[in-house]
């Protein structure tokens, strides 16, 4: 299927996965264009000495733009997208993540590009709230039904994707990742410091189970899936092997850390009205506060899910254990002095 010849096309480029993503495209032998905006910190890219690849400047809200950047191009990796901000309106959200969704494909058809492949980056937040967690793997089958902004936009980028693809015949596979970790995950800054300070408090449940997945295994998950004929047509949850709880997540953290985990928790009615305070004192000045509900959201849910799909179809295998994969981000992290 694949070709010295052949082009990835790789939007949201710049971004955590997406920087992951261009490097592990490269060393398979692909040639890579990085989709990036003029604004975008793209210190990390340009460090990157292959002839193989480049930057263009675009935007997924910027039709014209991708009209230049779809031509001659052989696959897409459609990685552009919101997930962070708080104090921004809902429309924002719905503008990048499902018209800019739709831009990408509609550019492709504009420019009359037979894709082998274009590879669509959803979340399992497109499930959304669970009534029975404790005795809940989710798998593909489980019905959509998100809960908040991001997820809502997440899903319905996802529906329109593959309602494009049928509509103009356009091979297509998206990708549900959990909650993703490694090396250049600057999410977690605030998070490890806290820990670090021993400032951090767990919230709620000792009993919430995720099921963090590596980057590096996420980007193998996106290749296997890119390279697959056989995937088109279906979605994919990707996460690591093993469900840990949150409280057993952040001792890991810890003990990286060489400090003692905090113990102290408290009940979420008391923190979640305290939250929603502090989102609204920051909207003032117009700044991201430190803490939101959406972020205390990911300590009050339990999650897990079923691989076994990926595995089968995709020959998928997450080689990174919570313990060596956390061991190399606080690695970096050191390295960068950011905590």
């Amino acid at each position: 299927m694949k070709s010295n010849k052949d082009i990835v096309l790789v939007t949201g480029a710049n971004g955590f996965i997406g920087q992951h993503l261009v490097i592990g495209l490269l060393k398979k032998g692909y040639k890579v264009s990085a989709l990036v905006r003029k604004t975008s910190n793209i210190e990390e890219l340009t460090s990157i000495n292959d002839k193989n690849f480049k930057v263009i400047h675009g935007d997924v809200t910027d039709y014209a733009s991708l009209l230049e950047a779809t031509k001659n191009i052989d696959f897409v990796m459609h990685l552009a997208g919101v997930i962070h901000p708080v104090n921004v309106d809902d429309s924002f959200y719905w503008n990048v993540n499902v018209k800019g969704t739709e831009n990408v494909i509609k550019a492709c058809v504009e420019n009359k590009i037979k894709l082998k492949k274009f590879v669509h980056c959803s979340s399992v937040s497109c499930f959304g709230n669970l009534k029975d967690p404790d005795n809940t793997v989710l798998d593909e089958s489980f019905p959509c039904n998100p809960e908040n902004i991001y997820g809502v936009t997440k899903y319905n980028s996802e529906l329109v994707a593959f309602d494009l693809a049928k509509k103009y015949n356009i091979p297509l596979t998206a990708i549900r990742p959990g909650r993703v970790y490694g090396p250049g995950d600057y999410s977690l800054k605030p998070l490890l410091k806290l820990i670090k300070k021993r400032l951090f408090f767990h919230v709620g449940s000792d009993k919430c189970y995720m099921m963090p997945v590596y980057v590096d295994d996420l980007v193998n998950a996106f290749i296997l899936a890119m390279e697959n004929p056989n995937a088109t047509g279906n979605a994919y949850i990707i996460t690591g092997s093993d469900a840990i709880t949150k409280r057993e997540f952040t001792n890991i953290v810890a003990k990286e850390l060489n400090v003692k985990p905090n113990k102290l928790s408290f009940p979420k009615y008391f923190v979640i009205p305290s939250v929603y305070l502090l989102e609204k004192f920051f909207l003032l000045f117009n700044k991201e506060p430190p803490i939101s509900r959406k972020k205390l959201r990911f300590f009050l849910s339990s999650r897990r899910y079923s691989i076994d799909k990926a595995k089968k179809e995709l020959g998928y295998e997450p080689k990174e254990n919570i313990i060596n994969g956390m061991q190399k981000t606080i690695e970096w992290y050191n390295q960068k002095r950011i905590i």
